[in-house]
């Protein structure tokens, strides 16, 4: 059983990244869903779907097929480079973490993204910076 499937969802597709996996499946939820739409917004993720697996008799599971952004050509030794090198969860169950408009402040010098929720749904901080809008700060990303 997982505690925290957003923190789940973030370290699979950092792990199929480092490893050079095309896509990873992670399974679905709505808030999941948001996060990886969000993600392709970003330019972090190729895209994602969703899919649905039978195992035996039992009735079919939802799954999100998220397919692993790289960045540029692959190095001489033909080692790709993932977007997503790093990231966390910073609000968790234990500890919410929230943030206004003017108190948002840019990642890894703005090479990275937070992804916040707000009244609107699921924005990256810059989206939320236009939108003038604060919230709960799911993850960051770089």
């Amino acid at each position: 059983m997982v505690n925290d499937p957003i923190a789940d969802m973030i370290t699979r597709i950092r792990n199929a990244g480092a490893v050079g996996h095309s896509s990873v499946f992670v399974p679905f939820s709505k808030i999941k869903n948001e996060i990886a739409n969000t993600l392709v917004r970003a330019g972090y993720v190729k895209s994602f779907a969703v899919v649905e697996k039978a195992e035996g008799k039992k009735k079919p599971f939802k799954f999100l097929e998220i397919v692993v952004a790289y960045k540029g050509t692959p190095f001489a030794t033909g080692a790709k480079t993932p977007k997503i090198s790093d990231g966390w969860r910073v609000s968790k169950c234990s500890r919410r973490i929230y943030t206004g408009v003017k108190t948002m402040k840019p990642i890894r010098q703005g090479f990275g993204v937070s992804i916040l929720s707000t009244t609107k749904g699921i924005l990256t901080d810059k989206e939320a910076k236009k939108e003038n809008l604060g919230g709960e700060v799911l993850l960051t990303i770089w």
